[in-house]
């Protein structure tokens, strides 16, 4: 069962082109209105590119390590389990640049 509609800055599991995580970008509380958000997947290649957001143990997110790319956002339909909510100064500026 999924959680429910995820926030802006939660990092759920979403089902891509394998089950990864993304991080929820689409602004509060339209989240729980659509049958979509606007997600961006985290790798854990980190290539330390302006449109990269570290998301890892320092930022509240402690399931894993990586970047969240804004150059590929999509909208994410199955965003399930939630592992935590990036909170950094960073990633909120982030989230306001989309």
């Amino acid at each position: 069962m999924s959680d429910p509609a995820p926030r802006r800055g939660e990092v759920r599991l979403a089902r891509l082109d394998k089950v990864r995580p993304a991080v929820a970008l689409t602004r509060d509380p339209i989240g729980s209105l659509l049958h979509a958000v606007i997600g961006a997947s985290v790798t854990s290649t980190i290539r330390a590119a302006s449109t990269e957001v570290h998301v890892g143990l320092d930022n509240g997110v402690r399931a894993l390590t990586g970047a969240a790319s804004l150059a590929h956002l999509r909208a994410e339909r199955s965003l399930s389990t939630r592992l935590g909510l990036a909170t950094t100064a960073e990633a909120q500026r982030t989230a306001r640049r989309r």
